[in-house]
């Protein structure tokens, strides 16, 4: 994360890096992304299939991507031999639930955060410039950032920014 950083986006980061934090440690918030979990996994899954704003398809394919290098790290941990093309075919039908039993395991372990990224992915977008998300994805992120700004402060994670997470 720290490597990434710049002046154009220290707070989009650590708003993002902030919200993981308190999805850990905040029940209340727990409890909200519980309520809207489903919500958030249609519109991943939507990404996925091709459909959804530009936001969502650009965070969704940044997600995937970075899944894609911790899947072919893992299975070069187990088989050095295999090459990328390979890995990136063995990625691509584990998508679809095909592929051995170790090759979907790594799959199903590298992406079980998936969700979690894109959801933070689509808050932070969010923050960064409201008028970007529109239709039902903005009233879904609306109603969690109400819940993610009582998370915060709650924690006492409130650097002047929360207030800027307004819906």
């Amino acid at each position: 994360v720290a490597d990434s950083l710049n002046k154009n986006n220290t707070m989009q980061i650590l708003s993002h890096e902030l919200l993981h934090r308190a999805e850990f440690t905040d029940t209340k918030l727990q409890d909200a992304i519980k309520k809207f979990e489903s919500d958030f996994q249609k519109r991943f899954d939507l990404a996925g299939r091709g459909f959804g704003t530009p936001i969502e398809l650009t965070a969704y394919d940044r997600i995937i991507r970075i899944k894609k290098n911790e899947f072919k790290t893992a299975i070069h941990e187990i088989d050095k031999s295999s090459n990328n093309a390979l890995i990136n075919t063995m990625f691509n039908s584990a998508r679809k639930g095909i592929g051995s039993k170790e090759e979907l395991q790594i799959y199903n372990k590298v992406m079980q955060d998936a969700l979690e990224e894109f959801r933070a992915y689509m808050v932070t977008e969010y923050a960064n410039n409201p008028q970007s998300i529109t239709g039902k994805l903005k009233r879904i992120i609306a109603d969690f950032i109400a819940a993610i700004r009582v998370a915060l402060v709650r924690a006492g994670l409130d650097f002047g920014m929360v207030r800027s997470l307004s819906p």
